[in-house]
């Protein structure tokens, strides 16, 4: 999540691979999250065991530790709607003849 156009809060799955040293500092320049040497932690272990989540520039364990990504995902998870349908009309649509030259 973004204040001032500024990231503060993030999830980072697990299944993200990378052996970088000072990933946060790379990825993350001029941003709070630069300063958090777990993530650097994060992105130096190219196998990594949990997800890494900062909430307003600090690491949370889960998370529901942070009500702005917590809405964020909630938005993404809900079950889409069904969409309407719009019928598609068949009747003037050519008919190919097996020779392939359309009938009138």
């Amino acid at each position: 999540m973004f204040v001032r156009g500024k990231i503060r809060s993030i999830f980072l799955p697990r299944s993200i691979t990378s052996n970088a040293q000072n990933g946060g500092t790379f990825f993350f320049k001029d941003t709070c999250l630069e300063d958090l040497t777990e993530l650097d932690t994060f992105f130096e272990n190219e196998v990594k065991t949990v997800d890494f989540i900062a909430c307003d520039c600090v690491q949370v364990a889960e998370i529901s530790d942070c009500p702005a990504l917590l809405d964020l995902t909630r938005q993404i998870t809900c079950a889409p709607t069904a969409a309407p349908t719009t019928p598609v009309l068949t009747t003037f649509l050519p008919t190919m003849k097996p020779s392939g030259i359309p009938s009138t």
